[in-house]
């Protein structure tokens, strides 16, 4: 976990952000559920449906600057902020 000193307080930041080839095994093995998908495996729209399908987690390509909005809001969403 990281953290933030903010103002003589601490603001903890959780965001698990995968970038990995094979994260499924990694979420079984740990027990871990990322917030967001991203790599090799959303380089194709079939790679997306696959890792939310099998995995229940947003795949995004953050390649393709049509990803950035979708990015920025789930990103804001996990830290309790709005992103512009």
């Amino acid at each position: 976990m990281d953290a933030l000193m903010v103002a003589d307080s601490y603001l903890y930041l959780e965001c698990k952000l995968f970038k990995i080839i094979d994260g499924f095994d990694l979420m079984k093995a740990y027990n871990l559920t990322p917030n967001i998908v991203t790599g090799i495996a959303t380089n194709t729209l079939a790679g997306c449906e696959l890792v939310e399908n099998l995995c229940n987690v947003r795949a995004l390509n953050l390649i393709d600057q049509k990803t950035t909005p979708e990015f920025k809001r789930l990103l804001g969403k996990s830290l309790g902020i709005r992103l512009n």
